[in-house]
């Protein structure tokens, strides 16, 4: 049995691949995301910023997903976690789009 685990969030992202009950980490990345750092930026320019690295997320999971290596497709189950269901809904338009197989 070959599955397929994406946990997301707008910070972090996991890709775990299950080949007969063995875990494989494919990718696990995580990236600063927060309202004040010091120093830079001023500080309403420094929040914009920040507001639009949230509004890419979901690009920047679909970077990261098309990165060779990370999805070895025939799946025969795949599962997104994410609590954001608008972004939910994207990966898994993405992973459809990439022929792959989604548990219903």
């Amino acid at each position: 049995m070959h599955k397929l685990v994406i946990k997301a969030n707008v910070k972090n992202l996991l890709v775990e691949d299950y080949v007969n009950g063995k875990r494989r980490v494919c990718l696990n990345k995580e990236r600063e995301i927060r309202k004040t750092k010091a120093g830079g930026f001023a500080q309403s320019k420094y929040q914009r910023h920040i507001d639009i690295m949230k509004d890419k997320t979901l690009e920047w999971i679909q970077e990261n997903l098309s990165k060779p290596g990370v999805l070895r497709p025939p799946y025969d189950e795949t599962e997104v976690v994410c609590k954001d269901e608008i972004l939910k809904d994207g990966i898994e338009t993405f992973l459809i789009k990439q022929q792959i197989k989604l548990r219903v």
